[in-house]
């Protein structure tokens, strides 16, 4: 009988996730539905940003107001999407930003975006702040994991790292230079969002409105921050790694500590964060091998330039002399398209490619990079290219008024 159940309710899961699955058109479906599933608090520590979120919204709409002028009467028939990155050809010129904390939305989470975007041959990035390990994950995907590194106010912790890093396999570094100081998100100091969760009655009712959330985190528990578990003495718990990591928040970092980082990493190195001309050519100094332009998803400050406006810039600092990549307010295979076309080699999706996962787990972000790659393909047909390199040859405009921030 009890075999019979689980059958029952097993069937019945996958008849509802189905017919969510075809309910879907575009990225903000995954949102919708998972603005539904998430508490508040989780909703508010996904989609938040810094201060009053001005920049939240200005990275989305500067992107928005890029506009591109079609070449007409050509040939589309066939079209190709393939990008060459750090020695490796990806599907497409979009892949997974790092995520902290992703198994918060739905367990397995980390290990729904890796193999959901191995699957698609995209880039996935793991964030040193995951809920999943870097061994874990690059022991089910070895070579295809790019490791995102925030550096330790201990360097020791930098160093090892760096050797875990490299012992599992990992091709491509990114290194975040734009968290001096962790941002102030209003919401979670509102809803008083901290690790381990203490939560109010009200907070802890509306948990109780969102049972399939609940369930799953009754079930598998809160996620924890794991690839800062070796560091923090055995058995430690998630208040211990949570205050490990706001310790090693280095408001000290440098160029001086770039140069270090470059000596010691043989694989590709690239910097996430980069907004000026200038920093993007002391960048180059240190013998980088790319440049992410991103103001961290617009979680850090509102008062920086929306990512897209800045890599006008970056492009003619760069000179072409490295790839550069571009994250923050990408939501579509359109903007991927406008960020294609402004120059950048590639884009990182992080808050939509999240909500995917919450929605509707590995289904979710499959079925959203599809969705991606068909509406890159369609935007490219409808604007006469056929190449990734003839969306860097139209001509395009940003209007000025929209740019914000």
């Amino acid at each position: 009988m009890q075999t019979l159940h689980a059958g029952w309710a097993w069937k019945l899961a996958s008849d509802l996730k189905a017919r969510r699955l075809r309910s879907i058109a575009g990225l903000s479906d995954f949102e919708r539905i998972s603005k539904r599933r998430l508490p508040r608090v989780v909703w508010d520590f996904v989609e938040g940003g810094a201060g009053d979120e001005n920049l939240l919204v200005a990275n989305q709409m500067a992107l928005r107001s890029v506009r591109l002028a079609p070449r007409r009467l050509v040939d589309v028939a066939n079209r190709r999407h393939q990008v060459e990155l750090f020695g490796r050809v990806y599907a497409a010129p979009f892949g997974v930003a790092p995520i902290g904390l992703a198994n918060l939305v739905r367990s397995g989470a980390d290990s729904a975006l890796a193999e959901a975007a191995v699957a698609a041959n995209v880039p996935y990035v793991m964030s040193t702040a995951a809920s999943t390990s870097l061994e874990q994950i690059c022991a089910r995907f070895p070579g295809r994991t790019w490791y995102q590194l925030y550096v330790a106010r201990d360097r020791a912790i930098t160093i090892d790292m760096l050797y875990r890093a490299q012992a599992c396999g990992v091709e491509v570094l990114v290194l975040t230079v734009d968290v001096p100081m962790p941002g102030r998100r209003l919401r979670d100091l509102r809803n008083g969002f901290s690790l381990p969760l203490h939560l109010s009655t009200g907070a802890l009712g509306d948990m109780a409105m969102h049972p399939a959330w609940l369930f799953d985190v009754l079930r598998h528990r809160l996620p924890t921050l794991a690839n800062l578990a070796p560091y923090s003495g055995r058995g430690s718990g998630v208040r211990t790694l949570a205050s490990l990591q706001a310790s090693q928040v280095d408001p000290s970092l440098t160029w001086d500590d770039l140069a270090d980082l470059r000596k010691r990493w043989k694989g590709a190195l690239l910097v996430k964060g980069i907004l000026s001309a200038e920093d993007a050519q002391l960048a180059l100094r240190q013998g980088v091998d790319g440049l992410i332009v991103s103001n961290h998803g617009g979680r850090q400050t509102d008062v920086v330039h929306p990512a897209v406006a800045a890599l006008p810039s970056v492009i003619d600092a760069v000179k072409g002399r490295v790839p550069v990549l571009l994250d923050s307010g990408v939501r579509s295979g359109s903007d991927v398209a406008r960020a294609v076309a402004l120059g950048a080699r590639a884009v990182l999706l992080g808050r939509g490619l999240l909500h995917a996962a919450s929605a509707l787990g590995r289904a979710g972000v499959a079925v959203a990079l599809d969705m991606l790659s068909h509406e890159l393909d369609v935007t490219m047909a409808n604007l006469g290219c056929t190449e990734l390199e003839h969306l860097r040859a139209l001509q395009r405009s940003i209007a000025p008024e929209r740019l914000g921030g």
